[in-house]
């Protein structure tokens, strides 16, 4: 994973996950990948201070993030594999999610399923990967695999897992600016198990579908934070320098 600037603050939750020692838990986890003028997603330039970066904070920019999880098996249990998880992708500040081609409000193609197909059972890796269908928003996003066998050859979010990881990437997104950021503004975009909803693993290395666990918390999330930096003083001395300079020049002349 890329390390990001200063001014991008992550956070992994853990009040969401199982007390138990007992029970498998997962972390969702996000990466800036880049932003983008390209209708179909191409040519991504990384910001290193998005935050700061104005000149990207327009309606012409839309802003990449791939989405993970990290399925944690607990120890003594090797035999559990990631079935489904339910969960939101949360923005604050002025941006709002958007399409590849930059369209908002729109009920599709807000969310990019990562669903190759696994080498191991030809078949793809997730049965089904898909967001809520809300227009203008990334909540109740829903991936799983109800096929147990496929579960434990792919290892979804496992060492080994047949889709890259871990963590592995199950979907992309994306985020458009409402307005640029003043100084000492943030937005931030938070992934975040859905309110209410479950987390459920197969908790028996066979081809029985039904020998699953499923349980209201075990996922830990993730927070990203963007901030247009205050200029520190020893920049706002500088620049008031520069403005006496400039008045003491016009009273001269």
């Amino acid at each position: 994973m890329k390390k990001y600037s200063a001014l991008v603050a992550a956070s992994i939750g853990v009040a969401g996950l199982a007390a138990s020692a007992s029970a498998a838990t997962m972390t969702l986890s996000l990466q800036y990948v880049g932003s983008t003028t390209a209708t179909n997603g191409s040519g991504l330039v990384v910001s290193p201070n998005l935050g700061s970066d104005t000149a990207k904070q327009t309606s012409a920019w839309r802003h990449v993030f791939d989405v993970f999880v990290t399925f944690n098996d607990p120890a003594g249990a090797p035999d559990e594999a990631f079935r489904f998880v339910n969960f939101d992708l949360v923005p604050t500040g002025s941006w709002v999610p958007t399409t590849v081609n930059g369209t908002d409000g729109t009920t599709a193609n807000k969310w990019i399923a990562n669903n190759p197909s696994s080498t191991q059972t030809l078949s793809p890796t997730f049965t089904g990967n898909g967001d809520g269908g809300t227009g203008g928003d990334n909540l109740a996003i829903f991936v799983s695999q109800t096929v147990s066998s496929d579960a434990y050859a792919n290892l979804v979010g496992e060492p080994g897992a047949d889709a890259g990881g871990p963590p592995t990437k199950i979907g992309r997104t994306f985020y458009e600016f409402t307005s640029p950021l003043q100084p000492g503004q943030s937005v931030t975009l938070t992934a975040q198990v859905s309110a209410g909803s479950s987390f459920s693993f197969y908790n028996a290395n066979d081809s029985d579908d039904q020998n699953f666990t499923t349980q209201p918390g075990g996922v830990g999330g993730q927070t990203l934070t963007f901030t247009n930096a205050v200029p520190e003083p020893a920049s706002l001395g500088v620049l008031a320098l520069g403005g006496l300079s400039l008045l003491a020049r016009r009273r001269k002349a």
